[in-house]
């Protein structure tokens, strides 16, 4: 059973650490829910001034554990993606710069994950994507206007309409990634990162998160999730074997 945890490390900023390692990180929905009350609790903590997300081990996250949401019908799976939803926002929406430390695979809601970083620093051995039209999932409006931020519309629709995955240089090229770092100290760059941030004016750093949200534009409400019931069933079971 994996696990979502909140660590304050010394110097002022935490972290928020994905741990299902067998599956590469996957979240369920109790851990999608753990990651949302962690990054509550932390918006709560005045003495926290940056957050690191990170995966143990090898991996950031491959996003949803789609094996949990196998059989169910259409409306639980709408529900368990508004759920994971609510959970990426809750990290977008903490008042603190959010640094994302990705290595491995940073897939579908964890993709989206790390794009509702403010920044990323991506391990050399990366690679980052959407595979949605695989999987016959919709894009929510909300993601969409993540990934559009991040590479444009017309990166963005490629990115979506093939499936394929970017590795650590392209996602640098394209503007996703911040950093490209060794895939072993990614962790702790990202940590370094938020140290120096630590250090800084906290009115003049959550002001500038702020500021930088408001020209960019809020993310559009969305509308529920949903699936194509028969490409998603298809989807899982080619998953699960």
């Amino acid at each position: 059973m994996g696990q979502v945890t909140a660590v304050v490390e010394a110097g002022g900023w935490a972290r928020i650490r994905i741990d299902n390692q067998p599956y590469r990180n996957c979240l369920g929905r109790a851990m999608w829910n753990q990651l949302r009350e962690c990054a509550q609790a932390l918006a709560r903590d005045g003495q926290v001034r940056a957050v690191v997300v990170e995966g143990v081990g090898r991996d950031f996250t491959t996003g949803y554990d789609l094996s949990e949401l196998a059989g169910q019908p259409v409306s639980m799976v709408n529900r368990a993606f508004q759920e994971m939803e609510a959970a990426i926002a809750a990290v977008e929406s903490l008042p603190v710069p959010v640094i994302a430390a990705v290595r491995g695979y940073c897939l579908g809601g964890g993709f989206e994950l790390a794009l509702a970083a403010d920044l990323r620093w991506v391990g050399d051995d990366a690679r980052l994507g959407m595979p949605v039209a695989r999987l016959g999932i919709m894009l929510s409006r909300r993601f969409a206007w993540r990934l559009v931020q991040a590479l444009g519309p017309s990166a963005a629709k490629e990115l979506l309409f093939t499936g394929r995955l970017l590795d650590a240089h392209e996602a640098l090229q394209r503007g996703v990634a911040n950093r490209v770092v060794p895939a072993g100290e990614v962790a702790l760059a990202a940590g370094e990162v938020a140290t120096a941030i630590a250090r800084l004016s906290p009115s003049a750093v959550q002001q500038a998160k702020r500021s930088v949200g408001e020209v960019v534009g809020p993310a559009t409400d969305d509308a529920p999730y949903f699936v194509d019931a028969a490409d998603f069933a298809a989807a899982v079971e080619r998953f699960r074997r």
